[in-house]
């Protein structure tokens, strides 16, 4: 699976590259930001990914943003998902020794 990886609030994670329209140093329009997890606020973040994902659109606020590919993908468990309250996280790989949470945009529950 081709996905970009990012680090968002702290925590390094994957998604589909499919999922994100295009990529900014900016925010260009008055869409909201989307929120992953609560993770830490005061990492910088120098790059923006827009989502279009029905019925979720806005920015995603990242830093270390690259093109990757995911060999080797480990799901959770529906059980994990649901405890953990992110059903937008649905595995996890391992990219070069580091751990990378794997994310379904299409899952995501706001609000």
């Amino acid at each position: 699976m081709r996905a970009l990886c990012v680090v968002h609030r702290g925590i390094t994670c994957a998604l589909p590259s499919h999922q994100v329209a295009r990529a900014s140093s900016i925010v260009d329009d008055a869409a909201p930001e989307l929120l992953l997890w609560d993770g830490d606020p005061s990492i910088p973040a120098d790059r923006f990914l827009r989502v279009e994902v029905p019925p979720h659109s806005g920015w995603l606020r990242c830093s270390d943003v690259r093109i990757v590919d995911v060999e080797a993908p480990s799901e959770l468990s529906p059980l994990v998902r649901a405890l953990t309250d992110l059903p937008h996280v649905v595995g996890w790989t391992d990219l070069g020794g580091q751990l990378v949470w794997l994310v379904d945009l299409h899952r995501m529950q706001v609000g």
